[in-house]
């Protein structure tokens, strides 16, 4: 045996597994499971069917409570109704306390972003302000790069 770190010797070991039997991007699915949803949030550019969206990405517990706080601060009595549904829909991605020890999170099939833009050639970005919650299906994401586009 060489004088390989444990992190090689997994590394390589995670690369006999990949199997490409589904169109989802396995690089980007296992960032979101061993980083982003432990609570690293990573700026992330995407290329969604032609359309090049730019975010941080964060997990799904982050994004249905910041979506339901962004409900929350509206007025009327429907953003309040549905601020407070939505919230609720952040436990999907947390262990509940009675699991068993083999319990294993659901799969990753969305991806999520906050203060994202959406970029089109010759355009300003689209919102034009800090950006907005973004939620998307991992496996409609064609092409990604770690890291925003920036206005310069």
């Amino acid at each position: 045996m060489t004088n390989e770190t444990s992190s090689t010797l997994d590394t390589k070991a995670m690369a006999q597994e990949v199997k490409l039997e589904n169109s989802q991007d396995w690089f980007l699915e296992h960032i979101i499971g061993d980083f982003v949803n432990k609570g690293l949030d990573i700026g992330v550019t995407l290329n969604v069917g032609g359309v090049v969206v730019s975010g941080m990405l964060i997990n799904g517990k982050k994004y249905f409570e910041a979506l339901a706080e962004n409900m929350d601060i509206q007025e009327g009595e429907i953003s309040k109704l549905l601020g407070g549904h939505w919230k609720g829909y952040a436990a999907v991605y947390e262990k509940p306390d009675d699991a068993p020890e083999d319990w294993v999170p659901n799969p990753i099939g969305y991806i999520h972003l906050a203060n994202a833009k959406i970029h089109a050639p010759g355009q300003s970005p689209i919102p034009s302000n800090d950006g907005v919650l973004w939620r998307g299906k991992l496996s409609s994401v064609d092409g990604f790069f770690i890291g925003n586009i920036s206005q310069g």
